[in-house]
């Protein structure tokens, strides 16, 4: 047991490390430029309300949109056949674009997955989808501002749109 904790707490250091990295005060500066737009459903607005809490667009020069799914999926099974773990599965598909000339900066999707163990009682059944709902959105927002402030690093100084949204920014056309 021993052997694998030095390796994982190595990588564990070094992923962290990494996410230091990435934040630094000119990316902080940047995330408070991303504005969010409104999603459609619950778990829009409950991701969208836990986003908000990082990015506050004082003047709003980038624009973040997303589409959300979810699903779950027997993981383990008893001896009746039924479902006795669930995988909880949590994706986002998102495009992050600067506003002036919308030109795509960064997209991409995320996958978060959590366990949902399933329960005789319909109370304790639904506070248990609550938590592992509540911690896979946390987890869900942490990767999403991870992965914008990966964007906004590498996003281009020059105006080249690449990719132009269409206003429903569901499907992409190449500028004219």
């Amino acid at each position: 047991m021993n052997i694998f904790f030095l390796p994982s707490a190595v990588i564990g250091a070094f992923i962290l490390s990494g996410c230091a990295a990435v934040l630094n005060q000119k990316t902080t500066h940047q995330l408070s430029h991303v504005f969010i737009e409104r999603m459609d459903g619950r778990m829009g607005q409950v991701l969208r309300n836990r986003l908000n809490n990082t990015f506050h667009p004082t003047v709003p020069l980038y624009t973040l949109t997303f589409r959300l799914s979810d699903k779950t999926r027997p993981l383990v099974l008893n001896r009746q056949g039924q479902s006795a773990i669930e995988h909880y599965i949590l994706r986002a598909d998102y495009t992050l674009y600067r506003r002036q000339d919308e030109c795509i900066i960064g997209k991409g999707k995320i996958r978060v997955y959590g366990v949902k163990p399933m329960t005789v009682s319909y109370y304790s059944q639904t506070v248990m989808d609550q938590a592992t709902q509540t911690r896979a959105y946390e987890s869900l927002a942490e990767k999403i501002i991870y992965a914008v402030a990966m964007d906004l690093n590498r996003a281009p100084a020059c105006t080249c749109p690449l990719l132009k949204p269409t206003p429903n920014h569901e499907s992409y056309t190449t500028p004219k």
